[in-house]
C-alpha cells in the first residue's frame, strides 16, 4: 500500500514537474476560447452550423497531443527544449533538442494536420467517394421548377422553446414556399425524417429528387431569436446562399425572416417572383405572440398523437382559442373550416354551418385573394354544398396561388373523382407523390389508384418500392398484385397468413381476416373461410348519422351461406343482424331503410327476397348514379350475380365487364374466380367475357 501510494505521489510530481497540468489547463482555456469565437464568426463566413461541432471533435482529439508534448517538452525564452531528467531530489535544466525529439515534434505535428484537415473537412464539406455522392452528382436535374426540399431546422437540445420555435418556423416557410410559383416544394411529410440527420446532402437530395436543399436552425435565447439558413445544391453539395438573421422573438420578425428566404431562394435559384407572390411573402399571418403559440401549440399536439382532427373536439377548440386571441389569424380558422365541414359530409355536425360561414367571411374579408379563401371556399362547396363544379373551379385557384400545396391538390382529386375524372384523379396523386416522394402514405394512395385503373404493372413497381408498407398494403394489395403476376391461389392465401403472425390490432387483425376469407372462397375453401369468419372480433352495426353498415363479420357470414345455397343458415344470420337494430330505437323497416343498397340487397337475398334485393340496387344500377361509387361496384356486381333471375344475371355481366374495364375495384385477375358468379359459368356470355378477361392478363403480363 505504502509503496503504492510513494508510486503515486511520484508520477504526481513528476506531472507537476513537467508543467503537464498547466499545459492542460491551458489548453482547455485555448480551446473554450475558440469556440465561442468560432460562434460567432463561423456564421458570418457562411460556414454550416454544424462546423462547430467539428471543430469541438477536433479540440478533444488534440488534447492527447497536447498532453505528450507537455510531458517531453518545454517552451522557454530560448524556443522549444526537452524537459530533463531528475537528478535526486533536484531538477535539472532543460536540454537542448536531440534528433530524437525532431522526429517525436514532427510525428506531434502530423497528427495534429491530420485532426485539423479532418475538422476542415467537415467544415468546407470535402466530398467523399462514395456510391451516394456519386450518384448525386450526376443526377441530372428534375424537369420543370426547381425541386426545393426543406429540411426540419435545428434547435440544440429539448431544453426551453428551441424545439417549438424550430417546428414552427419550419412549417410557416413550407406554407410560404408552396406559394411561390417558380419551385416546387417537396412536403412536410416527406422531410420530416431528416430531423437531426447525419445523412449527407446529396443523399438526402438523392433519396428526395430535389434540386437543392435548405438547412437551417433556431437559436433562443431570452427575448432573442437567431435563424440561420443555407441553400445547397443537392448534386454538387455546393452552397448556393446562406444568412444569419438575429431579431427581437416576434412573430413579426419570424415571418419577415421566413420571407427574406424564400425571396433569396428563388434569387439563388434563378426563378422569378410574380407581384402577386412578392406582395404575399410580405403578409404577417398574426402578431400575436400569443395566437402564434397556441396555433402552433395545438398542431404539434396533432401530429405528435397521430390524431383525426375530425375525432379529436380538443383540436377544434385549440385552433378558436388561437382566432379568438388574433381575429385576423387565417391559418387556424381554414383548420377549423377543413375540419366541420368533413363533419357535415359526414352527416354530423351541421349544426356547425353558420360558424363555417362566418370564419369563410372574415377570411374572404382579411385575405380575399388568397389561396386560403379559395380553399375554404372549396371545401365548403365541396362537403357541405356537393356542387362538383363549382368546387373544381375555386380549387384551381387555390392551386394557381400555391402550387406545391399537396393538401389542395389531393382536395381537387376528391373532386375529379367525384366528376369521374378518373385520368385527372390518377395525375393528381402522381403528382402529390413527387412532391411526397419519401411519404409511404402518398405512395400507397398512388399505387391505390393505379389499381383501380387497372395499371397493376405500374401499382406493383410502386407498392414493392415502399420501404415501411401499412398493413393495408403488406396484407391485402400487395398479395393480391403479386397474385396478378403469379396467379396461385395457395402462395397468395400464405402470404396474407403472413400477415396475421404479427402484432396486430383487433380491427386490423378483422381486415386481414378478411381478406383471407376473400382468398378461401377464390379456393372453394369454404370450412377454412368459416374459420376466418369466426375469428372476426367486431360483429356490430356500423352506425354513421346517415348511414348503417352491416358488420364484417355478419356480411361476409351472409355472403358464404349464400354461395354456398344454405338458405336455413343465410337467413338466421339475417335475423340476427336486424336485432342489432334493437337498441338504436329502430324497426326492421328502419334497419332496411338506413342500410347501404348492396349490403340491403344482402340481408333481402339472405331473407330469399330476390325481388326486393333486386329493386334495392336499382339506385346504384342507375348510370346517374354519384360517379365516386366505384368502390362499390364489385360489391354490387357480386350482389347481382347471386339474384338468380336472367334479368339480374344479364345486369350482373354488364356490371362485371363494367367493373373489369371502367375504374373500380373490381380486380380482372380477382373477381371472376369469385364463388359468387358460379351460376353464371356455364354461359355463353359469361364464357366469353372470361376469354377476354383471360386474353387482356396475359398482355399485360408480357
Amino acid at each position: 500500500m505504502t509503496n503504492r501510494e510513494g508510486s503515486n505521489s511520484g508520477l504526481f510530481a513528476e506531472l507537476r514537474r513537467r508543467r503537464v497540468f498547466r499545459t492542460l489547463a491551458l489548453y482547455i482555456l485555448a480551446a473554450w476560447g475558440l469556440m465561442q469565437v468560432a460562434d460567432v464568426l463561423l456564421p458570418a463566413l457562411d460556414l454550416p452550423e454544424a462546423s462547430i461541432r467539428y471543430l469541438l471533435f477536433a479540440s478533444i482529439a488534440g488534447l492527447p497531443v497536447a498532453l505528450v508534448f507537455g510531458w517531453f517538452f518545454d517552451i522557454t525564452a530560448h524556443g522549444i527544449q526537452r524537459t530533463g531528467p531528475v537528478a535526486g531530489a533536484a531538477t535539472t535544466e532543460a536540454e537542448p533538442l536531440r534528433s530524437v525529439d525532431y522526429l517525436l515534434l514532427g510525428a506531434l505535428a502530423v497528427v495534429l494536420g491530420l485532426i485539423l484537415y479532418s475538422f476542415m473537412g467537415g467544415v468546407v464539406e470535402i466530398p467523399l467517394a462514395d456510391s451516394s455522392s456519386s450518384v448525386s452528382a450526376d443526377r441530372a436535374k428534375t424537369d420543370g421548377p426547381p425541386m426545393v426540399g426543406v429540411i426540419p431546422f435545428d434547435y440544440g437540445d429539448d431544453t426551453g422553446d428551441g424545439k417549438f420555435f424550430a417546428t414552427g418556423v419550419h412549417d410557416d416557410l413550407l406554407t410560404r414556399l408552396t406559394k411561390v410559383g417558380g419551385l416546387r416544394v417537396i412536403s412536410r411529410t416527406s422531410v420530416l425524417q431528416y430531423a437531426k440527420t447525419t445523412k449527407s446532402i446529396p443523399q438526402i437530395g438523392n433519396e428526395l429528387g430535389a434540386d437543392a436543399i435548405l438547412e437551417g436552425g433556431v437559436r433562443i435565447a431570452g427575448s432573442k431569436i437567431r435563424i440561420n439558413a443555407q441553400l445547397i445544391d443537392a448534386r454538387s453539395d455546393e452552397h448556393l446562399w446562406a444568412e444569419t438573421y438575429d431579431r427581437d422573438l416576434s412573430p413579426e420578425n419570424i415571418f419577415a425572416v421566413q420571407a427574406d428566404i424564400a425571396r433569396a431562394i428563388s434569387t439563388a435559384l434563378a426563378t422569378t417572383l410574380s407581384p402577386e407572390e412578392d406582395r404575399s411573402l410580405d403578409v404577417i399571418p398574426t402578431n400575436n405572440m400569443a395566437a402564434y403559440r397556441a396555433f402552433h401549440e395545438i398542431m404539434q399536439w396533432r401530429d405528435e398523437n397521430h390524431l383525426t382532427p375530425t375525432n379529436a373536439p380538443e383540436f377544434v377548440q385549440g385552433l378558436e382559442k388561437a382566432y379568438e386571441i388574433d381575429p385576423n389569424f387565417i391559418q387556424p380558422m381554414l383548420e377549423v373550416i377543413g375540419t366541420l365541414t368533413l363533419q357535415a359530409r359526414r352527416g354530423g355536425g351541421r349544426e356547425f354551418l353558420p360558424k363555417i360561414e362566418s370564419l369563410i367571411d372574415r377570411i374572404g374579408h382579411i385575405a380575399p385573394e388568397s389561396a386560403d379563401y379559395y380553399t375554404a371556399q372549396t371545401l365548403y362547396v365541396y362537403n357541405v354544398l356537393a356542387d362538383y363544379d363549382q368546387a373544381l373551379a375555386l380549387v384551381k385557384k387555390a392551386r394557381s396561388l400555391a402550387p406545391s400545396d399537396t393538401h389542395i391538390l389531393n382536395i381537387q382529386s376528391w373532386i375529379q373523382r367525384r366528376q369521374g375524372d378518373y385520368e385527372g384523379y390518377l395525375e393528381s396523386a402522381r403528382l402529390s407523390y413527387q412532391l411526397e416522394p419519401n411519404n409511404a402514405q402518398a405512395a400507397e394512395l398512388l399505387a391505390g389508384r393505379l389499381m383501380v385503373m387497372h395499371r397493376y404493372e405500374e401499382a406493383l413497381a410502386i407498392a414493392e418500392q415502399i420501404e415501411n408498407p401499412s398493413l393495408r398494403l403488406r396484407a391485402q394489395s400487395l398479395p393480391m398484385l403479386r397474385f396478378f403476376k403469379h396467379g396461385d391461389l395457395q402462395r397468395w392465401e400464405q402470404e396474407v397468413r403472413a400477415a396475421l403472425n404479427t402484432d396486430l390490432s383487433e380491427d386490423r387483425r378483422d381486415d386481414v381476416l378478411s381478406t383471407l376469407w376473400e382468398v378461401q372462397i377464390a379456393r372453394r375453401e369454404f370450412a377454412a373461410a368459416q374459420q376466418s369468419i369466426d375469428q372476426i372480433s367486431y360483429d356490430e352495426l356500423i352506425k354513421t348519422p346517415v348511414n348503417v353498415w352491416l358488420s364484417p363479420k355478419h356480411r361476409l357470414q351472409m355472403a358464404q351461406h349464400l354461395v354456398t345455397e344454405n338458405a336455413a343458415a343465410a337467413k338466421a344470420s339475417a335475423q340476427a343482424a336486424r336485432r342489432l337494430a334493437e337498441p338504436m330505437n329502430s324497426d326492421a323497416q328502419a334497419l332496411l331503410d338506413r342500410l347501404t343498397p348492396p349490403d340491403r340487397a344482402l340481408m333481402l337475398l339472405a331473407e330469399g327476397q330476390q325481388d326486393a334485393a333486386f329493386n334495392a340496387l336499382k339506385i346504384w344500377r342507375d348510370p346517374n348514379w354519384d360517379r365516386a361509387e366505384w368502390f362499390g361496384r364489385s360489391y354490387l356486381c357480386e350482389m347481382l350475380a347471386l339474384i338468380k333471375t336472367e334479368a339480374a344475371a344479364l345486369e350482373a355481366l354488364a356490371c362485371l365487364r363494367s367493373a373489369l374495364t371502367e375504374p373500380s375495384l373490381g380486380m380482372l385477375f380477382v373477381e371472376p374466380q369469385l364463388p359468387f358468379y358460379d351460376s353464371l359459368r356455364e354461359r355463353a356470355d359469361f364464357k366469353a367475357l372470361i376469354a377476354e378477361v383471360s386474353a387482356a392478363r396475359a398482355k399485360l403480363n408480357d
